[in-house]
């Protein structure tokens, strides 16, 4: 599921921000996904499912803007 998610973002925002933003883009959901998983056991999972994708979001909402210039 993870890596059908990386192809659908890929496909989707390549055309829109670039090759290399969007794999910035990529490299901060994975990064998410990752410490999501310790911070589960802090703050528990749903908390930490959010604020990952908390992450995600500012991340693609601010790639998106920037490549907008």
């Amino acid at each position: 599921m993870l890596l059908a998610g990386a192809v659908a973002c890929a496909l989707l925002f390549t055309p829109r921000i670039g090759a290399a933003r969007t794999a910035a883009l990529l490299a901060v959901t994975a990064a998410a996904f990752v410490a999501s998983h310790p911070l589960g056991d802090a703050i528990g999972t749903w908390p930490a499912v959010l604020s990952s994708a908390a992450v995600v979001a500012a991340a693609a909402s601010g790639l998106l803007v920037a490549s907008r210039g």
